[in-house]
């Protein structure tokens, strides 16, 4: 009897353990994917201190094989790597005389689209090893990557799981194009081979003070997909550490011809999204809505034309100022803060008269010594024509209003080139602003 019971319970178990089989074999096959941007910058001169990217910017991906090291059902032998959020290029062949092309521990390594790469016929990738390719990309910007494994060599056979979860920092490389010097008003340029071979796309500069008066170097990012949606992405951090949520830039893109249209050279703008909120995201999840760039009530970044002389309540309608610098003639807006302020009269040499919460900012209490500052933002004198990215025009559900405060607006004319046959806008950020080519 007791011989007969082993043998049930040995039969049992046999049983059992086939049964777990296959759901064992499928926990097995996962992978794990991490990125890494290896950015190399130039210091500007002593002149202009600061630094700027030096383009194209290598980035490595790690794809480990996490199964057990057992069989070669466990093996990989075929990856992709694309880009899930893209804000960059992935740079193929040469640039002058050195090669960019993607390198690989093994295999057939093909970039296939602006964006991904396939790796096939692998050296098998056994459980517990790494497998490293690193590549090249146009530019700075933020982009999110993803990957895919198979057993097969030709991207067949059992698929891998990917590990990493979405989300994971891991699997971003957010690169700064560089940190300007505030202080100085340092000059930067941006380079990116896929808009323009030879010369820089993206001038700019970071004004010598924010919008509320004060300063620091914040590193800026130019998510560019002009030639592969017709967006660009200009962000800098707008909270966290480090951020400067009231930074002021000016820079100037230049576009190709053929990214722009024969009835519209200048591209369109946007700060917000559909919903309303603030498109400052780097992963992928704003939808910017766009809309022709108003003028700049001037081309200059804001500066102080003086600071306050005794503190303000929410409802003061009268503020003494200890100019710095005369002030022009009523009316002209001023910000102190984050809020706007039209400036109605001047007493002589005495009070100034002002209209608070202008522009859809909020009345707050000032102390004294805070910045007065000009601005160079324009209000919205009524609901613009507007459009999502696809041209979806968005007009009666429109993110924007009128006697809003714009925050990206046109700092002059869009001018031609006639000898590359290129097309500049001048433009004023202070709102981490999205652009699109012309429709």
């Amino acid at each position: 009897m007791n011989g007969l019971r082993k043998l049930l319970r040995f039969a049992l178990a046999i049983a059992l353990a086939t049964l777990a089989l296959p759901a064992i074999a499928g926990l097995d096959k996962v992978f794990s994917l991490s990125m890494q941007a290896n950015p190399d910058y130039t210091l500007l001169p002593a002149t202009t201190p600061g630094s700027e990217i030096k383009s194209p910017v290598q980035i490595v991906a790690t794809f480990t094989n996490l199964s057990p090291p057992s069989t070669a059902s466990s093996n990989i032998s075929s990856l992709t790597l694309s880009m899930a959020v893209p804000g960059m290029s992935i740079v193929n062949g040469k640039i002058g005389d050195v090669d960019y092309s993607p390198t690989g521990t093994s295999g057939n390594i093909v970039v296939t689209s602006p964006t991904s790469i396939r790796v096939t016929n692998m050296a098998p990738l056994k459980g517990q090893q790494s497998y490293t390719l690193t590549l090249y990309v146009s530019s700075c910007g933020d982009t999110t990557w993803t990957g895919t494994a198979n057993t097969g060599s030709q991207l067949n056979g059992s698929a891998f799981k990917l590990k990493t979860p979405v989300g994971d920092p891991g699997l971003a490389t957010l690169v700064s194009c560089g940190t300007p010097d505030c202080a100085n008003a340092a000059l930067f340029s941006v380079s990116d081979t896929t808009i323009l071979s030879s010369a820089a796309f993206l001038h700019g500069m970071q004004g010598q003070y924010n919008k509320d008066g004060v300063c620091s170097p914040v590193g800026y990012f130019v998510s560019n997909l002009l030639s592969l949606n017709h967006q660009l992405h200009f962000r800098w951090p707008v909270a966290g550490a480090g951020a400067q949520p009231t930074a002021a830039f000016a820079y100037a893109i230049t576009l190709p011809a053929a990214l722009t249209t024969p009835t519209s050279r200048t591209p369109k703008v946007g700060w917000l999204n559909l919903d309303g909120s603030p498109a400052t995201n780097s992963n992928g999840t704003d939808q910017p809505v766009y809309i022709d760039p108003p003028d700049c009530v001037s081309g200059v970044l804001p500066a102080p034309y003086g600071t306050l002389g005794q503190s303000i309540s929410r409802t003061s309608t009268q503020i003494k100022v200890n100019a710095l610098v005369a002030p022009p003639a009523p009316s002209f807006d001023i910000v102190i803060g984050t809020e706007r302020m039209t400036v109605t009269s001047i007493q002589g040499g005495g009070p100034w008269k002002v209209t608070r919460g202008v522009g859809g900012t909020q009345p707050g209490t000032h102390s004294t010594g805070a910045f007065v500052m000009s601005t160079p933002l324009p209000i919205l004198l009524g609901v613009p024509v507007s459009t999502l990215a696809d041209g979806t025009d968005v007009t009666t559900s429109s993110p924007y209003h009128a006697n809003d405060q714009a925050q990206v607006c046109k700092a002059g004319d869009t001018t031609h080139d006639v000898t590359d046959d290129t097309y500049t806008t001048p433009l004023i950020d202070i709102g981490d602003g999205y652009v699109r080519t012309p429709f």
